[in-house]
């Protein structure tokens, strides 16, 4: 899943804090940095989370409205 340019422009916004990844192995890593369209971002933390635990408020901060909207942004 690529960072949109919605997605880009909510994080400079400060709207975006939060980004879900599915990865077969991470492609970032923990104080590394992310070249994205619109400048460079700080990859503050890398975690492996279960789908399980995914909070309402995660889900909110990472820019979708339901949990089955993020869920569905991670198939693709």
């Amino acid at each position: 899943m690529l960072l949109t340019n919605d997605i880009l422009d909510r994080i400079w916004a400060g709207e975006v804090t939060v980004v879900f990844r599915r990865w077969q192995r991470p492609t970032v890593k923990t104080g590394g940095t992310l070249c994205t369209r619109r400048g460079m971002l700080d990859i503050v933390s890398v975690d492996t989370v279960a789908v399980s635990t995914i909070t309402v408020d995660e889900t909110t901060r990472a820019g979708y409205e339901t949990k089955a909207a993020l869920l569905r942004a991670l198939r693709t």
